[in-house]
Parts: C-alpha cells; structure tokens; sequence
C-alpha cells in the first residue's frame, strides 16, 4: 500500500504548498499500525489507502489531536479505489440494491429511489462512516484512470432510508452502511487543508 499512499503524498503536498501550505510524507507505526501522513504545521493528513478496523481511525485521530493540540488538521484522506473505500452499494455489494427496488425481499423496499440515486449509493467502511459522522464531509483521492482524471473530491452523505412491509414495526428504517452521496465536489491544485476537508482555492 506504499505505493498508493506516495502516489496520494506526491499529488496531494505540491498542491497544498501553491496553495501556502507545507507538509512533508512520513511513515510510522501508530496504535500498532503501520501508518503513511503528511505532517506539516498545519496538522496531520492521514493517507488511507488499506482498511482500518472498527475504530481504529478514529482512535489514531483522537491520538494525533492529543499530541498536536486542538487547533491543529487532523484529516484523513482516502484513497478512492471503489474497492476498500467508495464501494458502490448498487452493483458491488453482496445484497444487490438494484434488485432491491424491485422486490421487498425480505421486506425491505427502495422503490422510491430513481435508478440515479441507486447508482449513488456507497456501502461505507466503519472508517468512512466515522469520518462522515465526525467532519460532515469525507475527502478521497481520486487516481488517474481511462476514465477518470487526478484529483481531490468530496462527497456528503445522507443514510439510505428502506420502506417496510406493513406490520407491527416502523413503516421506515434508516441504513447504518448504505449512504447516498450529495453535493460531490471536484478540487485541484492549489488546494488548502482544513480540519474538515481539502478543497481547491479560488481566485479572486
């Protein structure tokens, strides 16, 4: 996962330093993992690229707030591969959402979504969900592909909400993993860091 976490750190660094921001990349064992950032006076840009345990994100966060001081970034950023972060709900996971707005199998119905919101839906790690729920937004690192271009993009998420069968239990149910992603923004160099994100400045 070096490599993915360097490809982030050479995109990520020069665009924040032309936007007046340093940060250099390091690599150390925190919490007993083996963990890539960009550290600068700014704060702490935690490069996630492989899947974190229940809580452990949250927990080197927490850790990093600690020893930098409270007015410092500490943000995680993730590699946007669609397989370990950013997994379509909708074609890749195991109960397909798809065949889900057709049939209430087994008694849950999203057949009040468009076909483009379906499309929308991501299944959230416990690492992505922890982000959205602590900084409102989740930053990602988009790679180059035929299809897509670099850069920097967020999301804001919304829970997917199932209707029921009628019966002696609420008509709706909110999901826990399934999201609907709203307001995606694209962001280029220069960027600027936040403690909530990382987006592109604009010009006057």
């Amino acid at each position: 996962m070096r490599k993915k976490s360097r490809q982030m750190a050479e995109y990520i660094a020069p665009g924040l330093e032309q936007g007046g921001q340093k940060f250099e990349y390091r690599e150390k064992k925190i919490n007993g993992k083996n963990t890539e950032y960009l550290i600068g006076n700014p704060g702490i840009i935690i490069l996630v690229t492989s899947p974190y345990p229940r809580d452990n994100l949250e927990n080197l966060i927490k850790t990093a707030k600690q020893q930098l001081g409270p007015d410092k970034i500490t943000l995680p950023v993730f590699y946007k591969d669609g397989q370990n972060y950013f997994r379509s709900a909708a074609f890749t996971f195991q109960t397909s959402l798809k065949s889900m707005k057709y049939k209430e199998k087994p008694g849950y119905s999203l057949s009040h979504y468009p076909d483009e919101q379906i499309r929308n839906m991501i299944a959230l790690t416990p690492a992505e969900i922890s982000t959205a729920k602590n900084k409102g937004i989740i930053t990602y690192y988009q790679p180059e592909s035929q299809k897509l271009h670099e850069l920097i993009k967020t999301y804001e998420f919304q829970p997917v909400t199932y209707r029921r069968r009628p019966g002696p239990w609420p008509e709706t149910e909110q999901s826990e993993r399934i999201m609907l992603y709203a307001n995606a923004q694209e962001h280029t160099a220069p960027l600027r860091a936040t403690n909530k994100q990382i987006t592109k400045i604009k010009k006057e």
